[in-house]
């Protein structure tokens, strides 16, 4: 339906910014619209990718906890500010970059779960 909506203008305008402008917005489109695919065809590449990202945020976690010259507060919020999950834009930047859009939008849904999962462990923890 979008492509043929886009085809009907097209034809109506022939300009090439109306033409980059549609292209530009089928792109996004198609990025967003992008669902969590479990049978994607690099697992491994995702894991190592989570693997590396929750490691980080686990060492920083420990670092602001326990080196950060601020109060108690400030510094369980910095714990949780580490695992927060990725921006929803990661996708689109990564395919701007000419990188793997699918993988992108897979990692993205994952750190959303995992990272609820872990600052709702945090607040359990912290007591708040």
């Amino acid at each position: 339906f979008v492509e043929d909506k886009q085809r009907r203008i097209l034809d109506k305008s022939s300009s090439k910014k109306t033409q980059t402008l549609l292209s530009c917005r089928q792109t996004q489109e198609q990025t967003i619209l992008q669902m969590f695919n479990a049978e994607h065809p690099h697992p491994k590449a995702a894991g190592i990718c989570l693997g590396f990202r929750y490691t980080m945020s686990l060492l920083l976690a420990f670092l602001f906890y326990r080196y950060l010259p601020f109060s108690l507060e400030v510094r369980q919020t910095m714990v949780m500010i580490a695992f927060a999950p990725l921006s929803a834009l990661c996708p689109v930047y990564t395919q701007w970059c000419g990188g793997d859009e699918s993988l992108a939008s897979t990692i993205n849904s994952l750190t959303i779960l995992i990272s609820s999962i872990a600052l709702t462990v945090l607040l359990l923890v912290f007591n708040m």
